[in-house]
């Protein structure tokens, strides 16, 4: 049996989610400024970890939805195990459904989506629809983001540095323009290889950007890495890395 991964000011069971507690999501959900934010939504919240951590450093309502069954059973324990129950709510449907019948604007929408277009696949059908993006493809993500923003609203996602352009070309399309991005460098003198970028639908002055770096060269977490989640993690060390 998995054990739970225990932060600070929550658990996690993510023992029947697609995927696991990992370093993406906790950078996504440490790195969201939820300054005047009431309303957050989700998408594919897996075992709910960006959920709970957005959940602690704010006073927002929180829909968070996933189209995979047992990722919802986890997050549906570890939002009724958590200090903010009363404003987390879990919703199994599919973005797509989800977005077309969607009456409510969220302030801030966000997302860990499928990372791999056009990669080979794993024989596992659970993995694929995780990692995968043909049943949420950028397209359809976005289409989506467009209808349950709000006009004022901020969207964040977090994405391979290879996705970079494809995904500010399709929201330049969409509306949505950047407001921020934020490059992961997996080790001090490494390119990056992960980016967190914000979008609104309102044009902004300039677009902010900055580095952020994850390991030391001799592997260790750098500074920057331990500032930033140090809020959630009781132990860096028991991070479980992916």
């Amino acid at each position: 049996m998995r054990q739970p991964f225990r932060f600070k000011e929550f658990i996690i069971t993510d023992e029947h989610s697609i995927m696991k507690v990992g370093t993406d999501a906790v950078l996504l959900g440490a790195v969201i400024d939820t300054n005047g934010i009431k309303s957050i939504l989700d998408i594919g919240t897996g075992s709910g970890i960006i959920a709970l951590m957005l959940a602690q450093k704010s006073d927002s309502s929180i829909d968070a939805m996933d189209i995979h069954e047992g990722s919802c059973a986890d997050a549906e324990i570890n939002f009724r195990t958590s200090p903010w129950s009363s404003r987390l709510k879990v919703i199994h449907v599919s973005f797509n459904d989800f977005a077309e019948k969607a009456e409510k604007k969220y302030d801030l929408v966000v997302t860990n989506p499928p990372f791999f277009v056009n990669s080979l696949r794993s024989p596992e059908p659970d993995k694929n629809l995780a990692k995968h993006n043909d049943s949420l493809t950028f397209d359809m993500l976005l289409d989506g983001v467009e209808k349950t923003l709000a006009v004022n609203g901020h969207f964040w996602i977090i994405l391979p540095i290879s996705q970079r352009k494809s995904i500010i070309h399709l929201s330049s399309i969409k509306g949505l323009r950047v407001r921020q991005e934020i490059l992961f460098h997996p080790k001090t003198g490494k390119p990056p290889n992960r980016i967190i970028i914000e979008f609104t639908k309102e044009m902004p002055d300039h677009v902010k950007s900055r580095d952020v770096y994850l390991r030391n060269p001799d592997g260790s977490w750098h500074t920057e890495y331990i500032l930033l989640t140090k809020n959630y993690y009781p132990d860096l060390h028991l991070l479980r890395n992916t």
